[in-house]
């Protein structure tokens, strides 16, 4: 393992990536913990025939099986990636890996409970996983609270009410707008503009929208479109 690190920063001819990874490749199998990782992560993520993504596929299951939740989490995208979305084996590993503390995979296992992949539609549970990681910074995460709150209107979810809801929604996405970016900017004028929203601002919504138009947010160019036309 040693010797592959060595490798990094060091010309042989040419041949350095080469003998950097033979090296990684001989350690991962003599079990290095660190090594059953790196190989396996750079290994699938490179173009190479079914053989050798076998083989990434081991390294990174074994690295997992030593308590490696990085390894947890690029095994199930491994798995979704070969498998399909409804892989319910990649479902559960990006589970463990999300309960190890794996902070990518928050939003990967909010994703599939929001879309029943590989696993049962629990839009509760979805929304918890999207608030850890929102918690932590993540727009993604954000943005995807916003909007989900906003397409399920008029129900009350996990005991909070629409209202209550709609003012977790646009916390969210007001803060994800910050920087500006699109998506956040028109889901967050959905928001707004809301007429049974206690929080209702038409004019800031339209701004909101305007500012989501001109970004590129495609949506919102064509919700201003019909209201011009209108």
């Amino acid at each position: 393992y040693l010797l592959s690190q060595l490798h990094v920063d060091i010309e042989f001819e040419g041949r350095s990536e080469v003998e950097r990874m033979t090296w990684l490749e001989k350690a991962a199998e003599l079990d290095h913990p660190t090594a059953l990782f790196e190989c396996g992560k750079e290994l699938w993520s490179s173009e190479q025939e079914q053989e050798r993504k076998d083989k990434a596929i081991s390294f990174l299951r074994s690295a997992g099986e030593k308590g490696n939740y990085q390894a947890v989490f690029h095994l199930a995208a491994a798995l979704r990636e070969r498998e399909g979305t409804q892989s319910k084996e990649a479902f559960q590993l990006a589970l463990k890996a999300a309960e190890g503390g794996i902070e990518e995979a928050w939003v990967v296992v909010g994703d599939s409970y929001l879309k029943g992949e590989g696993t049962d539609k629990r839009l509760v549970s979805s929304l918890q996983w999207y608030r850890k990681a929102a918690g932590k910074g993540d727009h993604s995460a954000m943005i995807r609270l916003g909007e989900v709150i906003l397409d399920h209107d008029g129900l009350s979810i996990g005991g909070q009410s629409r209202d209550e809801l709609l003012e977790e929604a646009e916390k969210w996405l007001r803060l994800a707008s910050d920087p500006p970016e699109a998506e956040a900017l028109y889901q967050l004028s959905r928001c707004l503009r809301r007429v049974d929203y206690i929080g209702v601002n038409i004019i800031e919504g339209v701004e909101k929208l305007k500012a989501a138009a001109e970004l590129g947010q495609v949506t919102a160019q064509n919700t201003l479109g019909v209201c011009l036309i209108v």
